[in-house]
């Protein structure tokens, strides 16, 4: 029995919905420039996993549009939006239809984190996208 948990909070039982083994982090806000540049080191299939908190930094319009690119290879390439604890961004990044959501929660009161992210997984799966509560291991990027 896998435990899943939020790092410095209490626990909560929320199975990964989807699978992703490792992801490359995307550090840069100009990743499609690292990439443009090492797009035949990367595996198809490959997760990236944007900035912690994109929604609040870059916005998820950035996150739509480095997805757009990923397609644009066609090597089967996957974002996966790391939402932090904003439940929010969450919703709507599984509403713009982006692969794959990390939320943590940190932000949200510990007894209606449960719900919270019941009600998060429920919408990803029904748009065919990825939920997971912890992130994956990180490959490097160079």
């Amino acid at each position: 029995s896998t435990s899943w948990s939020i790092p410095c909070a209490t626990p909560f039982a929320m199975p990964p919905k989807g699978s992703i083994n490792s992801v490359i982090a995307i550090a840069d806000p100009d990743f499609t420039a690292w990439l443009d540049k090492h797009h035949d080191k990367c595996a198809i299939g490959q997760w990236f996993q944007s900035p912690n908190a994109v929604g609040r930094s870059l916005g998820l319009g950035w996150a739509q549009a480095v997805q757009a690119r990923f397609e644009a290879y066609e090597k089967g390439w996957k974002l996966l939006v790391h939402c932090g604890g904003h439940a929010g961004d969450a919703a709507t990044a599984i509403g713009l239809g982006l692969p794959g959501v990390l939320f943590t929660g940190e932000h949200l009161d510990k007894t209606s984190l449960p719900a919270i992210a019941q009600r998060l997984s429920s919408m990803a799966e029904q748009r065919g996208a990825v939920f997971i509560t912890n992130p994956p291991p990180l490959l490097p990027t160079a």
